[in-house]
C-alpha cells in the first residue's frame, strides 16, 4: 500500500525527505487520508467523543537502572464545557507494579475540586476554599500525574505542538493507523523525540512513546500502550470517591490523618538532617536493611531522655537485629546531641524532624513506630511510661 505523508514546514525535515521511496506522495500540506491531515484535525477528531474511560499501560525506562518503571491506569473522564478551568473532569486510578507488593494512587477533579492521593497522602483542593492552587501556573487540576494521558489533554498538547517553531513532525496515514513522529528542538538541541499513534476513525491514542533528552545521561524513555472504552456513566462527585476508596478517606483526610492509622500500610516518605547536616531522605518504596524502629521525640517535653534509653535498651535486649531512628524536631544541633548522643552502629540520629512528623502524622510525642524490613508499618506506641523497654522488646519479637 502507498504510504503518504504530511511534512510539517521546517528545516528539519525539508532537508531529510530524500530518504523517502519514489512511491511516496508529499503533500504540504494536502489532506493525507480520509480522516486527517493536521494535528489540529486529530485534536477535532479526538474531541468529538467527549467522555470515555482510558485503560493504558505506561512504561518508564531510566538509564540508571535495568528494569522498566510500570505503571497500569484505568481512568474515567467527561468534558464539561461550563468548566473553564480543566480540559475535562476526571479520576485516574494508577498502580504501581513492584515485586514486593504495588502501589496505588489516584488523582480527580470536577467542579473546582481536586484530589489526589499518593505516598500515603492525601490531598484536595477547593476552589471554595482557595483558588490560587487552580490558578497559579497551570493549576494542580491541569498538572496531576497522568493527566496528559487523557484525551482532552492530548487534544490540547496537539493543538500547541502545531503552533510551537520547535517541533517538528510527519503525519503519516497507512492501514488502520496514523502515526504522528517528530522532534522538539530547543536551541539547537534535541529534547524530546516522539511517536503518536491514532485510529483514523476514531482518533482515539492507540499507542504513544517519548524520548525525552535522548543520547544524554539524563535519558528517559516512556511508552504507553492504550484502550479506550465507552464511558461508563461515572459520577464526578465527592461521593464516588467516598465510595470508591473509603480506607483512604477514613485514615488520611485532613483531620483523620494520625500515625495511629499507619499500621498496616508502608511508611510514608519523609526528610530530615543527621548531626552533620547530610540531607536524610527515603521514598515510600525504599526497604529498609533490617527491620527499624523509629523513635520521634520533642525537646519540649521531659520524658524524651527518658524514652531515647528505654527504646535503645529494648532493641540492644532483643534477639531480632533491628535499626534505630531518633528523630528531634528541633534543628539546634547542640540540643540534639546532648538529648541523644552521637550516632552508634544501626542508629541514626536526625533534627529538623518538624516536617517528617508532620508527614507521619505524629502530633504526640515521643511516638515510636515499628516497621519491617520491607517498610510495612508492624505497629504504633504513643508516650512513654516505665514499661516502654519490656514493650519495645516485645514487640520488635515480632518484626520481620
Amino acid at each position: 500500500m502507498m504510504s503518504s505523508y504530511f511534512i510539517k514546514s521546517s528545516s528539519h525535515y525539508a532537508q531529510n525527505i530524500s530518504h523517502l521511496p519514489d512511491s511516496t506522495v508529499l503533500f504540504i500540506p494536502h489532506v493525507i487520508c480520509a480522516q486527517s491531515s493536521e494535528l489540529t484535525e486529530i485534536a477535532d477528531l479526538i474531541d468529538k467523543a467527549g467522555q470515555g474511560v482510558v485503560k493504558a499501560s505506561y512504561e518508564v525506562q531510566l538509564p540508571s537502572s535495568p528494569d522498566p518503571v510500570i505503571y497500569e491506569i484505568s481512568a474515567e473522564y467527561k468534558q464539561c464545557a461550563e468548566d473553564t478551568l480543566a480540559k475535562c473532569q476526571y479520576i485516574i486510578d494508577w498502580t504501581l507494579k513492584r515485586e514486593n507488593g504495588d502501589l496505588n494512587g489516584f488523582s480527580a477533579y470536577f467542579d473546582g475540586n481536586h484530589y489526589r492521593f499518593r505516598d500515603v497522602k492525601l490531598q484536595e483542593y477547593h476552589t471554595a476554599e482557595d483558588p490560587t492552587a487552580f490558578t497559579y501556573g497551570k493549576g494542580v487540576q491541569n498538572t496531576a500525574q497522568f493527566t496528559d494521558l487523557l484525551p482532552p489533554f492530548i487534544a490540547d498538547n496537539l493543538r500547541k505542538m502545531a503552533v510551537d517553531s520547535t517541533y517538528d513532525y510527519t503525519i503519516s496515514c497507512k492501514g488502520d493507523e496514523i502515526r504522528v513522529d517528530g522532534v522538539q528542538r530547543v536551541k539547537g538541541y534535541d529534547t524530546m523525540e516522539y511517536s503518536y499513534v491514532f485510529d483514523p476513525q476514531t482518533g482515539m491514542l492507540k499507542s504513544a512513546s517519548v524520548d525525552y533528552n535522548p543520547a544524554s545521561i539524563s535519558e528517559q524513555n516512556i511508552t504507553v500502550e492504550y484502550g479506550i472504552l465507552p464511558f461508563d456513566g461515572t459520577e464526578m462527585k465527592e461521593k464516588t470517591l467516598t465510595e470508591r476508596y473509603p480506607d483512604i478517606f477514613s485514615r488520611y483526610r485532613r483531620g483523620n490523618y494520625a500515625v495511629t492509622n499507619l499500621k498496616g500500610t508502608h511508611l510514608p516518605g519523609f526528610e530530615a538532617i543527621d548531626l552533620h547536616r547530610r540531607r536524610y531522605a527515603r521514598r515510600i518504596r525504599d526497604n529498609f536493611v533490617r527491620p527499624t524502629v523509629i523513635l520521634l521525640v520533642s525537646p519540649d517535653v521531659a520524658s524524651s531522655g527518658e524514652a531515647i534509653s528505654a527504646v535503645t535498651e529494648g532493641i540492644q535486649l532483643s534477639p531480632v537485629e533491628c535499626s534505630l531512628i531518633v528523630a528531634v524536631t528541633t534543628n539546634d544541633s547542640d540540643t540534639v546531641a546532648t538529648l541523644c548522643g552521637p550516632d552508634t552502629v544501626c542508629r541514626t540520629v536526625l533534627m529538623s524532624a518538624k516536617s517528617m512528623a508532620l508527614n507521619l502524622g505524629v502530633n504526640e510525642f515521643p511516638t515510636i513506630i515499628y516497621c519491617n524490613s520491607d517498610a510495612t508499618v508492624a505497629d504504633v506506641d504513643t508516650g512513654f511510661n516505665n514499661n516502654t523497654a519490656s514493650v519495645v522488646l516485645q514487640k520488635t519479637l515480632q518484626l520481620k
